[in-house]
């Protein structure tokens, strides 16, 4: 919308998880194989295997779409398939067994967290210092 205006504030990680029966899923022909849990807004991500190359990630046809995270972590956890998550979001699911990283090796585009703002002439002293505190 040209008439907000966004600054990054941050990055995170975007790991491909499920739940440890798809452990054995670890290349990207394996990953076309299985369920796939696709978010509704994120249908392609950037992706770049261990010798530096480059592939796209869809997630489609995939076997549930939704718009929340929460809600393909809770798909993935009960062993419907494999979802691209926040790493602080699967982070606990994680470190309990619940889910497991696949295509550890591959690293996906870091997301980024914005703020976004009116695009006026002078940006108010307080939406500045937002920014600047956010930014740490």
């Amino acid at each position: 919308d040209s008439n907000h205006r966004a600054v990054q504030l941050s990055t995170f990680e975007v790991f491909a998880v499920a739940a440890p029966e798809f452990a054995l899923v670890q290349t990207l022909d394996a990953l076309e194989r299985v369920p796939k849990l696709g978010h509704g807004r994120l249908t392609e991500l950037s992706l770049t295997d261990p010798a530096g190359g480059e592939h796209q990630y869809r997630s489609g046809p995939a076997a549930l779409v939704a718009d929340s995270a929460s809600v393909l972590q809770a798909f993935a956890v009960r062993g419907h398939g494999v979802a691209v998550l926040p790493q602080w979001l699967v982070q606990g699911d994680l470190d309990a067994g619940r889910l497991v990283r696949l295509l550890a090796d591959h690293r996906f585009a870091p997301q980024g967290i914005y703020a976004m703002y009116p695009d006026t002439r002078h940006l108010p002293l307080k939406v500045r210092a937002f920014i600047d505190f956010m930014k740490g």
